[in-house]
């Protein structure tokens, strides 16, 4: 499980250093070694993405350079089959199901409504998301350091701003101006 910093990287316009995107890729990336074996066919990706193709082209842009210089080219030695929601919530179980009775070998996709469809109907294909929050209180992984299943990808990691305002107003007499400021 990786963890990216939701104030670095706001949903799928991810701006995580490389360190953190190259375990996620590896990750899309390991299954296929096996598979390519296995059949005559190209491994396939499906990628459930949860808005238009244009909104989040920079993601895909950089999901495909990755996987490249892992050596999966789109196309010459993977399949990846690309559905999108349009942003609307109601086709993530439609798009979801399609992928699975497709029987691909990886689903990459972001958000946790996406990942809980995905899960409901496989515990077979991996599924790797780009991006949850609160991965483990939301049922999608059984924890941060050892995932088990067939989920794993990066956390949200973001603090509570509501509550630190509320507790800086609360603190905020404690400490005169006076006090803090240098003499």
């Amino acid at each position: 499980m990786v963890s990216c910093d939701a104030r670095r990287s706001p949903f799928w316009g991810a701006k995580c250093d490389d360190a953190s995107s190259s375990p996620l890729l590896a990750a899309v990336a390991r299954p296929f070694t096996t598979h390519a074996q296995q059949r005559d066919k190209l491994p396939t990706i499906g990628f459930l993405g949860p808005a238009t193709p244009a909104a989040i082209s920079n993601f895909v842009t950089a999901f495909l350079r990755r996987l490249g210089e892992l050596g999966w080219v789109e196309g010459r030695t993977a399949a990846i089959d690309f559905r999108y929601t349009y942003g609307r919530n109601e086709r993530v179980a439609e798009i979801a199901s399609e992928l699975v009775e497709r029987k691909v070998d990886i689903i990459v996709t972001a958000g946790t409504q996406a990942v809980l469809a995905i899960k409901r109907l496989t515990s077979a294909i991996p599924i790797v998301f780009a991006l949850a929050h609160d991965p483990v209180g939301n049922g999608l992984v059984a924890g941060l350091g050892r995932p088990g299943g067939n989920v794993t990808g990066l956390s949200v990691q973001q603090i509570d701003l509501g509550r630190v305002l509320i507790n800086a107003q609360i603190a905020a007499p404690l400490f005169p101006s006076n006090r803090l400021s240098k003499k």
